[in-house]
């Protein structure tokens, strides 16, 4: 039964309404009117939505790259391509899909790494390599740039700073930026009102010059500007590329272990490599999927047209002449549509040449959209029973009205034709279109019914029961649940054999 609704649903929702009234329905056989049933209710529409079916290792927002499918999916330039199966006209055709690697990929990565540091290959320790990252004895190091250890560029950089939270302190780095970011730091220290944040360092013949960038708390208005601190720089003894520990000046600083959320705040900015998800196995967050993209880095959806019969010359003829294929247009569904939902559309493919297109086939971005096609029933599904033959166009059989009747002459010409259309509506003369489906609905007696005698005791005579009266109503209560019981039976088969 819900089939059968279902498949009225979708006859109400393809068929104009002016074309379902235009058809004489008493002229459709039973048989035409349960194939139309039937094919509304196999396979896939050819009009409307569908939904591609995702490949296996995808949920939202999620792609396991350790799926069996993973195997054919490649990973470029940030995202991961695979594709997914759709159904059109009975027809599995595989339309192509990509899903951008999520904000938080880098997250997943380290933390995965952190979880299987085995499990780091090539690509992960280059990528961990960017933060001077490695796994090393058993634990997670910076190879470089610890907290202490400072990179000498040969000179020293020596300044006196005072405010009223630190008083007079003297400085001494052996790199611009660190002297840079010392200068900020004790700003920010001492002068709470403002935000700084340092950008760049620099060294000219008037001393140190660092960048930053301010944010004024109160009124939250920014600025970037370029500040002196009183500095300028001298010789030092520690080698350039040497490091400056809290031990001295060593060549090779020993390791730092960092812990996970430093790692994860210092990978965070940097991509993921494209060899990464296949060297690291497992669920790996995705944006929603892309249909049919563009093979541009930043790929964009585009239609996918497939074939659904030969092409045929365009009527009339043109010259040159032309041909026109069926095909339903595939379009992703725009947002919010749900994930892999797709537009079908048919419409017909004009083309210069006979020559059938039969693989689906995305268009060129120049090509206009094709013909549209005929959206009507028989325009859709010309091949079932109902559509093989001309619908009559009458409604109830409703006889034409008289013109004669509306030609009032005079007052009583105008009462006799208003009387004539009472009697019309009244009579039952021009309803009889549907009588004969009554049948279905009654059970002839097998005997004219009669009161039921009661038995007499000494001299008194009970009445008889006479129950002719509710016989025709109880006859036709039982009529109704004959036919839908039997309609129930009948659909419950189909069922069975479908």
């Amino acid at each position: 039964m819900h089939h059968f609704f279902y498949s009225l649903r979708r006859l109400s929702s393809l068929v104009p309404a002016s074309r379902l009234r235009s058809i004489k329905w008493s002229t459709i056989s039973g048989s035409a009117m349960f194939a139309l049933v039937l094919s509304l209710s196999s396979g896939n529409a050819s009009a409307g939505y569908a939904q591609v079916a995702p490949p296996v290792g995808w949920s939202p927002g999620v792609f396991n790259t350790g799926a069996a499918v993973a195997n054919e999916a490649s990973y470029l330039n940030g995202y991961v391509r695979t594709t997914g199966i759709l159904n059109v006209a009975g027809r599995s055709v595989t339309v192509p899909a990509a899903m951008r690697f999520a904000a938080n990929a880098g997250q997943f990565a380290v933390k995965t790494m952190f979880s299987s540091p085995l499990a780091i290959g090539v690509a992960g320790a280059a990528w961990l390599a960017q933060e001077c990252i490695a796994y090393q004895g058993g634990q997670f190091v910076l190879t470089c740039g610890a907290p202490g250890q400072v990179q000498s560029d040969g000179w020293q950089y020596p300044f006196s700073f005072s405010g009223p939270v630190t008083g007079t302190v003297q400085v001494v780095e052996y790199s611009m930026a660190s002297a840079c970011g010392r200068y900020v730091g004790l700003l920010n220290q001492n002068y709470p009102a403002y935000i700084r944040t340092q950008l760049d360092s620099s060294y000219d013949g008037s001393g140190l010059l660092c960048g930053m960038h301010t944010v004024t708390v109160a009124t939250g208005a920014q600025s970037d500007s370029w500040v002196r601190p009183p500095s300028y720089r001298s010789p030092s003894s520690c080698p350039v590329g040497w490091y400056i520990t809290p031990s001295g000046c060593v060549q090779t600083p020993p390791p730092v272990q960092i812990s996970e959320p430093d790692a994860v705040s210092k990978m965070a900015p940097h991509p993921v490599p494209d060899a990464l998800p296949r060297e690291l196995p497992g669920p790996w967050p995705v944006e929603p999927p892309i249909l049919n993209p563009s093979p541009d880095p930043t790929p964009i959806p585009q239609p996918l047209l497939v074939p659904t019969g030969d092409p045929s010359p365009v009527v009339p003829a043109t010259d040159p002449p032309t041909w026109r294929q069926p095909v339903i247009r595939v379009s992703p569904s725009a947002p919010p549509a749900p994930d892999w939902q797709v537009d079908l559309a048919p419409e017909f493919k004009i083309s210069s040449s006979p020559a059938p297109m039969t693989l689906p086939t995305t268009p060129p971005a120049t090509d206009p959209q094709g013909e549209p096609k005929p959206s009507g029933l028989c325009d859709l599904y010309p091949g079932i029973v109902a559509c093989q033959q001309k619908a009559k166009i009458d409604e109830l059989d409703t006889p034409a009205p008289d013109a004669d009747a509306f030609k009032w002459q005079d007052k009583s010409g105008h009462d006799a034709a208003l009387q004539d259309l009472r009697d019309r509506v009244s009579g039952d003369a021009d309803k009889q279109a549907l009588s004969s489906w009554k049948n279905f609905f009654i059970t002839p007696p097998l005997a004219a019914c009669e009161p039921i005698p009661l038995p007499s005791f000494m001299s008194f005579t009970l009445p008889s029961l006479d129950a002719c009266p509710v016989i025709d109503y109880g006859r036709t209560v039982a009529g109704f649940f004959w036919a839908f019981g039997g309609l129930w039976w009948c659909i419950g088969m189909v069922r069975e054999v479908l």
